[in-house]
């Protein structure tokens, strides 16, 4: 079966999720063409390749479809679609109209939907050329714009994946013009399944909980070094986009709380010799460095920016704890359940997060991982300092968190939902 898969940006090293599910669907007979509304904004380092010209690592490697980007504005190709499509101008016009409408009467807003409608158009060409037989969008948002704009001109039916900020964040009445003309609809967590449905009238597709998985065996070199307070200088990490949800502020606080206490973690350990590093680029970035400078704490926390996925997956392996610090931000945006805690988890690393993800739909405090409330670096101070003291907590907590991962999140489990709701269209197409 040949899928088009919409996205925004491919590769793209917050999205790697994206390429771990278009591997595992081709490894079972799935051809998948990635139709990509811009081009990657990746350097070499972070593609993860070497100057003399490496392996293309696996979340940046091209699907067996290939990558489709829009052509240029204006050109030759884009206008030549427009006109074949106009010798049946019915869908085309009654599209054409609808996106519009839908940012009208804002003039800004309909010139860039007028710009994707145009890409669309192009894309639907290419895909016809493919043989598509189903467009799939991730994310509610251009992108499932764009899928229902090529579904409707090659004749096929469409579907749409829902994460987070993408649900959270838009008003009801545009999450449900996205999905009206979605055969099916999948979220990554099991809390925005319960908030589509909320949002959604019965009459609108059903949602089906698709978690992302993990290739595990991506992990199996990749287990944890750390011994707890028993490092020079144990590592606390901090991993995502630099932004209002991610919360890492409150990490920045708890480390300054850890740092100001007098007694040590042993008598080996001098709580002054931590060491906290954020990976990641944002909005935030300037605000977070600001505040490092404020706190004294130049030499203790650092912003390196983004990494490569091997980059991360080898800090993880040397952290003493990654800590993801979510909040609700004033817009409504949240996090589902990070790529990055799963990451943690399989490579031994204990995760400290809060309760404003649905991070608590898999982690149990104490269990499997630390849950902390939002807002509150003094509970991430306590979860650190229980970590780097206590050995047996530690050791206890990541085996459990590797079960977790091993039994829920394993993506040859994972991906079944996909591969059978893709079966399903396909019969009914």
């Amino acid at each position: 079966m040949n899928i088009a898969y919409i996205v925004a940006e491919f590769p793209k090293l917050t999205e790697t999720f994206i390429a771990r599910e278009i591997h595992a669907l081709e490894e079972r007979g799935f051809r998948i063409t990635v139709f990509s509304l811009r081009r990657p904004r990746l350097t070499a380092e972070q593609l993860g390749e070497d100057r003399t010209g490496g392996d293309t690592p696996p979340y940046a490697r091209s699907p067996a479809g290939g990558i489709v980007y829009p052509p240029p504005l204006p050109s030759l190709m884009l206008i030549t679609a427009q006109f074949r499509q106009l010798t049946s101008p019915v869908r085309y016009l009654r599209d054409l109209a609808a996106i519009l409408a839908a940012d009208c009467p804002h003039p800004i807003r309909m010139v860039k939907a007028l710009r994707r409608f145009l890409i669309a158009v192009a894309f639907a060409e290419r895909a016809r050329k493919k043989a598509i037989e189903h467009v799939h969008a991730q994310f509610v948002f251009v992108t499932a714009d764009t899928a229902h704009v090529m579904a409707s001109l090659l004749g096929v039916q469409e579907s749409v994946s829902a994460h987070a900020w993408d649900i959270y964040t838009q008003p009801t009445a545009v999450l449900r013009r996205r999905l009206a003309n979605a055969a099916w609809v999948s979220a990554c967590t099991k809390h925005a399944v319960e908030y589509l449905r909320g949002q959604l009238p019965k009459q609108l597709p059903e949602i089906h909980y698709a978690p992302h998985g993990l290739d595990l065996a991506q992990f199996s070199h990749a287990s944890n070094e750390a011994s707890g307070s028993g490092q020079d200088r144990p590592l606390i990490l901090g991993i995502g986009r630099l932004e209002e949800k991610k919360g890492f502020c409150y990490l920045i606080d708890a480390i300054h709380i850890l740092l100001n206490e007098t007694e040590t973690l042993e008598d080996r350990t001098p709580r002054h010799s931590l060491k906290c590093t954020i990976i990641g680029d944002g909005p935030k970035h300037s605000a977070l460095r600001s505040m490092v400078d404020q706190l004294g704490l130049q030499g203790t926390v650092s912003l390196p920016g983004a990494a490569n996925p091997q980059t991360v997956w080898t800090l993880l392996s040397r952290a003493s704890a990654m800590v993801l610090p979510s909040v609700i931000a004033p817009d409504g945006d949240r996090d589902g359940l990070a790529n990055v805690i799963l990451e943690a988890m399989a490579t031994g690393t204990p995760v400290i997060t809060t309760t404003a993800s649905a991070a608590s739909e898999v982690i149990r405090d104490e269990e499997n991982g630390f849950l902390v409330a939002p807002h509150d670096p003094a509970g991430i101070a306590d979860r650190i300092r229980r970590i780097l003291i206590d050995t047996d907590l530690r050791n206890r907590v990541t085996r459990a968190a590797c079960k977790t991962v091993s039994e829920q999140f394993d993506i040859d489990k994972t991906i079944r939902t996909y591969e059978n709701l893709f079966r399903q269209s396909g019969k009914k197409s």
